[in-house]
């Protein structure tokens, strides 16, 4: 075996490690029909939030993150949801997993999000911030609904999302 063999060898067992670790690490314990894990965090404005005050209302949580260019696909999709959301007895709230604050809050201007509800979450390793383990998010995005009950369900398709809650 040469050289150049062992070290991709040695990069691709790394990788697998890395992934797999972080897979371990992250408490995997949200699953449909569960009460939905509380979040206490400082909005973007700087008010206080806690997920529990929204009980009695729908809440499409929504994970993502200024660098993902799949989050960066369902912002539309986001904005039209956003317009509806009053007839659907519906809060969203983003949770943008960054390195780095000010570029969450810069893209959320930018992009247009204009929900009361809207957290960035600064981590070095942005999968790994308290928010996001505690609701088993290892990718992004990653979107949970969350009955009036405060019972989670996962959001495939945001094009469904409507349905889901008339139904």
């Amino acid at each position: 075996m040469d050289k150049f063999t062992k070290i991709a060898g040695y990069l691709m067992l790394i990788g697998l490690l890395a992934y797999f670790g972080v897979k371990l690490f992250i408490n995997n314990t949200v699953k449909e029909g569960t009460p939905a894990p509380e979040i206490q965090a400082t909005l973007i404005n700087g008010d206080s939030f806690s997920l529990n005050s929204l009980k009695g209302k729908w809440v499409l949580v929504d994970f993502w993150g200024s660098w993902c260019g799949p989050c960066m696909r369902d912002v539309p999709v986001l904005l039209e949801i956003s317009k509806k959301s009053k007839a659907l007895n519906l809060e969203i709230v983003s949770i943008g997993l960054e390195k780095n604050e000010q570029k969450g809050l810069e893209s959320s201007k930018v992009l247009g999000l204009d929900w009361k509800y809207q957290i960035i979450e600064e981590h070095r390793a942005v999968m790994l911030s308290p928010i996001a383990r505690s609701y088993g998010v290892s990718e992004i995005p990653a979107k949970f609904l969350i009955s009036p009950q405060g019972n989670i369900q996962k959001v495939e398709d945001l094009g469904k999302l409507s349905s889901m809650i008339t139904n």
